[in-house]
């Protein structure tokens, strides 16, 4: 049985898609609920927008969803400022908004087998953009950047988990 958003004050999820099922590499299929023009249609009402990895060569090969997609979503934040929108990548998807320009002078990592690909790209987006660069995090397991507050330099932000940051195994079974 479905929770309710409205009883658990949690987020109301909507998946889009340009198939009505997608397959995942790890063999899970995952439903969608509206294509990408609707989705375009409905953008403002969305708070998050998450990107998944996958398929990025073709996408990017493409230029296909959901690339406009993430353009529209981060004007509308740049439109209106005053509400909040957040913009998450998963794994590889950080390397579609490496080829919007969306990571111009933000810190950012994807997939270690993906570095090389992510590096060009965030250099294309800003000779292209003539914008800042993209600091590649290369050994981060996530980075998280907030533009409304300042978070110090590298080594102080919390926000960036390196692999080296991880606890050692315990010894007591």
């Amino acid at each position: 049985m479905p929770i309710s958003s409205a009883a658990t004050k949690a987020f109301d999820i909507t998946l889009a898609s340009g198939e009505p099922e997608v397959l995942s590499g790890q063999g899970v299929i995952v439903k969608s609920q509206i294509s990408w023009k609707e989705a375009h249609s409905r953008l403002s009402d969305f708070d998050v927008l998450v990107v998944l990895g996958g398929n990025i060569d073709e996408i990017l090969k493409e230029k296909a969803e959901p690339l406009s997609l993430i353009s529209a979503f981060s004007e509308l934040q740049k439109a209106d400022p005053s509400r909040e929108r957040t913009l998450l990548s998963i794994c590889t998807g950080s390397l579609l908004l490496a080829q919007q320009g969306i990571l111009a002078g933000l810190s950012a990592t994807t997939h270690p087998d993906h570095l090389t690909k992510f590096e060009n790209l965030c250099s294309q987006a800003a000779t292209r953009e003539l914008s800042e660069r993209t600091d590649v995090i290369e050994d981060a397991r996530y980075v998280v950047n907030n533009l409304r507050f300042d978070l110090g330099d590298e080594d102080e932000n919390p926000y960036i988990r390196r692999k080296s940051d991880a606890r050692r195994p315990s010894n007591a079974r």
